[in-house]
């Protein structure tokens, strides 16, 4: 089941982990990251992890899981802790010496009865190929409540506005739904009552 889950949150080569708070601990390591970071699953463990990320972002890396932690207990619920996929980019060397540019997506997937995250499920998505220009950006994505992102300035992350969870009007909605349905755009015209070039 949490492959499955892991692989939706992926592209691309990916590998998995579940952490646990409690003792500090990854519960379960993918065999994947072998193919990736050149690891076996039974030799990864936190320290490892630290080691490998590259030294740039290292004193970011702490910054970013800072700024998570506080998104997720200050600035929301507890209730909505789950339904939030902490996302940002980070690099690490692979037994070959190389850094690769990891998409790093994290979701909570057990919490106390008050509000602590006891386990997350964490998937390191190898988006090297892209040549996305690395950034620092955080974004704390959900689809049941408004998307954030945090953006770091002087050695702090600053909180900017939700992100719009639709940029389509209602009207783009609409046609957009017509044309799921197969409909070509005379079609859809007649039955929205709106000129064909419109």
């Amino acid at each position: 089941i949490i492959n499955q889950i892991a692989s939706a949150f992926a592209m691309g080569q990916y590998y998995f982990v579940v952490f646990n708070f409690k003792n500090l601990k990854f519960d379960y390591i993918d065999d994947n990251v072998k193919n990736i970071l050149g690891i076996d699953s039974k030799d990864f463990n936190l320290e490892l992890f630290f080691n490998r990320v590259h030294p740039e972002d290292l004193e970011k890396l702490h910054l970013k899981e800072d700024t998570a932690r506080n998104f997720l207990y200050e600035k929301i619920t507890p209730t909505e802790i789950t339904f939030y996929k902490v996302v940002y980019l980070l690099r690490l060397k692979d037994m070959s010496g190389n850094y690769k540019t990891i998409l790093h997506q994290s979701r909570a997937i057990t919490v106390s009865d008050y509000g602590k995250i006891q386990q997350v499920l964490t998937v390191h998505s190898d988006v090297t190929f892209l040549n996305i220009p690395f950034n620092l950006n955080i974004s704390f994505i959900s689809q049941e409540f408004p998307s954030f992102f945090a953006t770091e300035k002087e050695g702090k992350y600053l909180y900017n506005q939700g992100i719009k969870q639709n940029k389509f009007t209602k009207r783009e909605i609409e046609v957009l739904k017509k044309i799921a349905e197969g409909k070509i755009y005379s079609q859809i015209a007649d039955e929205l009552f709106v000129a064909k070039n419109t």
